[in-house]
């Protein structure tokens, strides 16, 4: 069972995951900032630390990068000509 303050964000066909308002947090940083470093000052953590969330919401929306979860997840969009 998962816990009740779990975000369910189903967006792209073949992602269903469900991250935690922690995980949403770190990425909507990252979104921001562009950067690890910045992410772990602007939170008060580690990069390590950021460095470890980021490659949990990765491995749960199956993709290798950030910019990709965020696409998978529909925090982007990519307009074609």
């Amino acid at each position: 069972m998962r816990a009740a303050n779990a975000v369910d964000v189903v967006r792209h066909p073949r992602v269903v995951a469900a991250l935690t308002p922690g995980e949403t947090r770190y990425l909507a940083e990252y979104a921001v900032h562009g950067d690890q470093r910045r992410v772990a000052e602007c939170l008060g953590r580690s990069v390590s630390t950021v460095k470890n969330s980021l490659r949990d919401i990765h491995a749960k929306t199956g993709t290798t990068s950030s910019v990709e979860s965020m696409y998978r997840l529909g925090w982007i969009k990519v307009s074609h000509p």
